[in-house]
């Protein structure tokens, strides 16, 4: 029974390392696509005060 058991522990461990890795890779990639979109954002009210157009 124990020989069973050690593999099934290990598996879940190693399934915790990657999806605590997958969820902090897409954390990560939704910040930096959050904080580009932000920043665009941005710029467009501030052309769009200053009267420029954009295409």
């Amino acid at each position: 029974m124990v020989p069973i058991l050690i593999p099934i522990v290990i598996l879940e461990q190693e399934l915790l390392i990657q999806m605590e890795l997958f969820r902090r890779t897409v954390h990560e990639a939704f910040g930096r696509g959050l904080m580009k979109w932000t920043v665009s954002l941005l710029n467009i009210m501030i052309m769009k005060r200053h009267g420029h157009t954009i295409q």
